[in-house]
């Protein structure tokens, strides 16, 4: 069954980039080669800056986040054919679209941001809500990466890795930027390095420096102020690393993208995908030998209503987003991509291309934890196929059993596997981190102009991270992100609409999907903060305890404010649109 899950999911993504997505693209959008970009017009060595497109296509890919992994683990449990269902189609009709327009919208419009995007095609009273909007969702990544990735880079087969990786990114950016060298030799030696790193790590000697670090830095008492019930924790060991962590993401937000975030994103997705093409080996390789089941240890379809998670619709589609559609994507291609293309043409296999490859590698975490997710205590079969371990623990076990199909040591099966789940976070963040501040310039630079100096706004998005944090907020503000990242994917797809119908392009592609996303990212959003924080938790009376109280009143609050400002932004949207469509 993962053999044919796995073609279907390969052939069916060749099939619609070559016969719709090219077509709709060369119909609809016309790219030209002669067009200027503002990778050329704006070259500032700062952010705008051209860019070979297989580096740029590696820094597009693994600018995706930890979603991408416990996402689908998560959706799971309503059974493995919904999750591929929605995956399939939510890459085909809903996710290229949104990566490959927002960035062709933003390099048209000199590499505008999506907030700028929005004020221009919605109405100058759409920037503020937007802003803030973005200020909130990024601030909710922040913090809970920061905890997870505290808790992955503290462990002792993954701190000298990550190190590692760090240096070959370096390396990276000298041998292309400064030293000119040819790009193939420059990505070898830089993968070389990262795998070395990732070898060294593996090894009892290193694993004991850093288990004596964590020990000098130590202790497992609780910091966490406010914790929900059931909830994680930070400690003392956990937050010398989050220091750590925040230090190496200052430098990816503060510098030009050239100088860190592209170069070490760019190695980070040459070690995506040898852990892709790896793990395609040992499926296919453990499915031939015996070594790996055949058939599925969870049903096609579990059920339509899991109590831990809600109904399929809305839950399953705001939990499986990165692979199928995520609004996380439009701020990377607004930010970032659109002012490092070189050629128009160029953006649909950089933006599609990336997409793709993670829909690829949300497929192959179904098929683990389909495949593996009973026999090794993740999912309680007696309990209607619920989690009961951490979603994380799938993609370590999966990738463990398949890269021993092919030969590779428990041991270093154990190592990579964790190396790859920090490395997917700690690519993603300091991006995060990157793009909150200059969103917070934008919210607060003119009012307070010291806000506007990088440094300055960057370090006070760190210090709001660490409040989250050491607060426990983050326990409660993730279980918004979904809803929130999905409208945000459905905003921008409104945002499309409008843009194509003032080109008087065909619109039906980008609005019937707006639609589709604005109704089920409310509709989640009102199950999680109204029907579940309030109903259930605080006009129940069963939350009697402070943290549980405090806890459930954050949600009820920023969903309200998700839900609001959505609203707010797709009405004036839709205003817009009808006004574009009567001109056009």
């Amino acid at each position: 069954m993962s053999l044919a899950i796995l073609g279907i999911t390969v052939i069916t993504l060749i099939i619609s980039y070559r016969y719709y997505a090219i077509r709709k693209v060369n119909r609809e959008v016309e790219p030209s080669w002669s067009r200027s970009t503002p990778s050329r017009r704006y070259m500032d060595g700062e952010d705008y800056l051209p860019t070979p497109k297989y580096m740029l296509a590696g820094f597009q890919f693994k600018s995706i986040s930890l979603d991408v992994i416990i996402g689908p683990v998560i959706a799971i449990q309503f059974g493995w054919l919904p999750a591929i269902l929605w995956l399939l189609i939510g890459a085909i009709f809903f996710g290229w679209v949104q990566d490959y327009l927002i960035t062709i919208m933003s390099m048209r419009k000199a590499g505008s941001p999506v907030s700028d995007l929005m004020e221009i095609y919605f109405g100058p009273r759409s920037r503020p809500v937007i802003l803030s909007f973005l200020f909130a969702y990024l601030l909710i990544i922040m913090g809970q990466h920061g905890v997870i990735l505290s808790t992955l880079l503290g462990r002792e087969n993954v701190a000298i890795g990550i190190l590692f990786l760090a240096l070959a990114g370096i390396t990276a950016r000298m041998m292309i930027y400064r030293w000119h060298l040819n790009l193939t030799l420059s990505t070898l030696i830089a993968v070389l390095i990262a795998i070395f790193g990732f070898w060294l790590a593996s090894k009892p000697f290193s694993q004991e420096l850093v288990t004596t670090f964590n020990q000098i830095i130590g202790g497992n008492e609780r910091l966490t102020i406010i914790q929900s019930p059931g909830g994680g924790y930070i400690t003392w060991q956990s937050l010398i690393w989050l220091l750590i962590l925040l230090a190496v993401c200052y430098l990816g937000a503060v510098l030009p993208i050239w100088r860190f975030s592209v170069p070490l994103n760019y190695v980070s997705s040459w070690i995506v995908l040898l852990a892709v093409v790896l793990a395609m080996g040992g499926l296919i390789l453990g499915t031939l030998n015996g070594r790996i089941n055949i058939s599925f240890e969870i049903p096609p379809l579990v059920s339509t209503y899991q109590p831990n998670l809600g109904p399929l619709w809305p839950i399953l589609f705001v939990t499986l987003s990165s692979g199928a559609i995520s609004g996380w994507h439009a701020l990377v291609s607004s930010f970032s991509t659109s002012r490092q293309v070189e050629k128009e043409p160029y953006a649909l296999p950089i933006t599609t291309g990336a997409m793709y490859g993670e829909t690829i590698m949300v497929a192959i975490v179904i098929i683990f934890a389909a495949t593996f997710g009973v026999s090794s205590g993740t999912y309680g079969p007696e309990q209607n196929f619920s989690l009961v371990a951490g979603p994380a623990s799938v993609l370590s076990i999966g990738m463990t059993k398949t890269l021993s199909s092919i030969g590779f040591s428990e041991t270093i099966g154990g190592t990579f596997s964790a190396l790859f789940l920090t490395l997917m976070g700690l690519t993603v963040l300091q991006l995060v981190l990157r793009i909150t501040r200059m969103v917070s310039a934008d919210m607060f630079g003119e009012k307070i102009p010291a806000l506007s100096n990088p440094k300055i706004s960057t370090l006070i998005v760190i210090l709001l991270t660490l409040i989250i944090i050491l607060f426990g907020f983050w326990q409660w503000l993730w279980v918004l992100f979904g809803g929130a990242n999905l409208l945000l994917a459905g905003l921008v797809l409104m945002l499309a609409s409008t843009w194509l119908v003032k080109q008087r392009k065909s619109y039906q592609w980008t609005l019937w999907p707006a639609i589709f996303l604005f109704v089920t990212a409310i509709a989640a959003l009102f199950y999680v903060s109204i029907y579940q924080a309030l109903i259930q938790g605080l006009l129940s009376g069963s939350e009697i305890i402070s943290s549980g109280f405090l806890g459930n009143s954050i949600t009820v609050l920023f969903g309200i404010f998700f839900m609001a400002a959505g609203t707010y932004l797709f009405f004036i949207g839709w205003q817009a649109f009808i006004r574009a469509r009567k001109l056009a």
